[in-house]
């Protein structure tokens, strides 16, 4: 797994790459907790790279979605592929976060 991240229109972004899973979460988390530090108010993660996604990934994205809602700030998820759509549909993250088709969907969305 690998992660870049980037900033667009002050919005910061997180491109994650290959499986997310228990051996791997770990490392995504430090640096989604280092990530959401910054002063930005908005963040989208990338997930058109990520293949494979576990329930320990879940639980990352739900713990930074709970940090991010104490500190006003936003989190947006962008483009899952078919497979991690299947895993948000089950876990019901369609409730908890706002998903889209691109990044550049969600660099235009307002904040929720």
């Amino acid at each position: 797994m690998t992660m870049t991240t980037a900033q667009r229109s002050g919005v910061e972004i997180m491109a994650v790459n290959g499986r997310i899973d228990s051996t791997t979460s770990p490392a995504l988390e430090a640096e989604m907790l280092r990530w959401i530090e910054t002063p930005a108010t908005r963040y989208v993660v990338d997930l058109s790279g990520v293949n494979f996604m576990s329930s320990s990934a879940l639980r990352v994205l739900l713990t930074m979605s709970k940090r991010c809602s104490r500190c006003a700030k936003t989190i947006f998820l962008a483009g899952p592929t078919p497979e991690v759509r299947d895993c948000f549909h089950i876990a019901n993250f369609n409730a908890i976060f706002q998903i889209v088709a691109t990044v550049d969907e969600a660099v235009e969305l307002p904040a929720a």
